[in-house]
């Protein structure tokens, strides 16, 4: 399974690097048979009505929720206008769960009755009025509270103390659960700063695991070394280097400094303690060249070498990876692209290219040569298993579903997975798609049952 995403250029890596296989499915060139109806789920919270737009109206009127998520996904490359339709039919009755997830799946009512999650009131409004106008990619921390990418929602409160029975993190007050999701566990508190700390007991979220105890996370300009959470969400330990205590060759190790990120034109190769790109927003850092930079995005028709090189709203269509890059752990630019709004389905593109100019939520057809719809209930898939050995010097990728669905072995069509208890056929494990979400399909009962350590 895929997992979810939301487009633009950046996103698009995210997406193709959890979609599974090994190279280019062939997928059927006819049209996708009508979706099997995924399993009910709770209405959506009816949405406040207004007319279609992109920002809040002058007049006050306020904005619908439908309106506003599935034009903000057209306008950010997660679909098609040709997919806004179906889009508005919003959560729990859109297939395009790639817009709208399927958070009614986790079961939040039963561990609200329970006791184990409160809700809180949110403005619903407020979100709207951000996502109408917010960028594709936000800056960590600006969403106002209740608001996500999915639209307006209440906040879940965990309600579960110390010690207490839970299935799942999000239960825990200040803490963790021990059990993986919907098995059965206990709460366990997390460590204070200067407490004891290991893989079975988490420091506080300020904080991180160093040499058994857990210390705060420093801010710009203190000092940091080899841990990827030494400094603060947001900022990268600048300079850092590990060291080498290699009898032939020997290296000190050597602190850095805990930094916002790299400024236009410095050059951005991530220290080993990143996670992820380390140029300041806007700027991308620019992989397509020899000597990778922090650069500004590039407008409409630019040539383009990398992923996210394009400016908001734009993808850079064309673009083919192959061979490995001589700075660090990423694809080299086979061939370049051109920064273009993305497409829509049945426009031509080139399903040899890693960005294909297709929304997130489609495909470029390797027979006819078109976008289609991808992912969902009722696509043409492939397994998300990788089932044969992936070429080292160049990206790959099936044809597989979306989170929450499964490739049917029989149909080779996206389904919904089955709910815990529902019947079920087993299938080759490593070979197919769980059948069950959340779960495993268990031999002996032909039930999804949850995929718990034995004791």
């Amino acid at each position: 399974m895929r997992s979810l995403a939301i487009g633009t250029s950046l996103f698009t890596i995210v997406l193709a690097a959890c979609m599974s296989g090994g190279g280019h499915a062939s997928a059927p060139a006819e049209p996708a048979e009508p979706a099997e109806p995924a399993e009910p789920a709770e209405p959506a919270e009816p949405s406040v009505v207004a007319s279609a737009g992109q920002s809040a109206p002058s007049s006050g009127a306020p904005l619908a929720v439908t309106d506003v998520i599935c034009e903000r996904a057209v306008r950010c490359g997660t679909i098609g206008r040709s997919q806004l339709r179906e889009c508005r039919e919003g959560p729990g009755r859109s297939r395009l769960t790639l817009v709208w997830g399927h958070g009614e799946r986790f079961d939040h009512d039963r561990l609200v009755a329970a006791g184990r999650l409160t809700r809180e009131a949110t403005d619903p409004q407020a979100c709207l009025t951000f996502l109408a106008s917010a960028p594709c990619r936000p800056a960590p921390g600006s969403f106002p509270k209740g608001c996500g990418y999915t639209g307006p929602a209440p906040v879940l409160v965990a309600a579960v103390a110390p010690g207490g029975v839970c299935e799942r993190w999000d239960e825990c007050v200040d803490g963790f659960c021990t059990a993986q999701t919907a098995c059965q566990g206990v709460c366990v508190a997390r460590s204070p700063l200067d407490g004891p700390c290991d893989a079975d007991l988490i420091c506080r979220e300020d904080a991180y695991c160093w040499e058994g105890r857990c210390r705060p996370r420093a801010d710009v300009g203190a000092e940091c070394r080899g841990h990827w959470q030494w400094c603060k969400d947001g900022l990268i330990c600048d300079g850092y280097w590990p060291g080498n205590d290699n009898d032939h060759y020997h290296s000190p190790e050597r602190p850095g400094r805990c930094s916002p990120g790299k400024l236009l034109g410095e050059e951005c190769v991530p220290p080993s303690t990143a996670s992820g790109e380390v140029c300041v927003a806007p700027l991308y850092c620019d992989w397509g060249s020899d000597r990778p930079v922090c650069r500004e995005p590039l407008p409409a028709g630019a040539e383009c070498r990398w992923l996210d090189a394009c400016a908001e709203g734009l993808t850079c269509a064309g673009l083919v990876l192959g061979g490995r890059h001589h700075a660090g752990a990423r694809y080299a630019a086979r061939k370049a692209g051109r920064c273009a709004p993305s497409l829509d389905a049945g426009d031509p593109c080139d399903p040899a290219a890693f960005i294909t100019g297709c929304p997130a939520a489609m495909v470029c057809d390797a027979q006819r040569k078109v976008c289609r719809s991808t992912g969902h209930a009722g696509d043409p898939c492939a397994s998300s298993w990788l089932t044969r050995p992936p070429p080292d010097d160049a990206p790959t990728r099936t044809e597989g579903c979306f989170s929450g669905h499964r490739c049917d072995p029989v149909t080779r069509r996206c389904k919904p997975q089955l709910a815990m208890g529902a019947r079920c056929e087993p299938v080759p494990f490593g070979v197919e798609d769980s059948p069950c979400f959340l779960g495993e399909c268990d031999v002996r009962t032909r039930r999804c049952t949850p995929r718990c350590p034995k004791k």
